[in-house]
């Protein structure tokens, strides 16, 4: 029964996900830095970037990080 609950919930995050439905923009996140976050949630994962492309664009961000 409980992997019945857990299938069905996977299948429910799945449809909301391919309809297009993401997370809010965080209040205090910059729009630059969402949108980086944005790019890791495209539906197909050939079009999401990889590790090295999120650090280089993170690292292009840098002021927004507290040092």
């Amino acid at each position: 029964r409980t992997h019945k609950k857990i299938q069905s919930r996977i299948y429910v995050t799945k449809s909301i996900i391919f309809l297009g439905a993401r997370l809010k923009q965080p209040e205090k996140c910059p729009a630059k830095v969402f949108t980086i976050m944005s790019s890791c949630w495209l539906l197909q994962p050939d079009d999401r970037p990889n590790f090295e492309k999120i650090v280089e664009l993170l690292k292009k961000e840098r002021s927004f990080f507290p040092k």
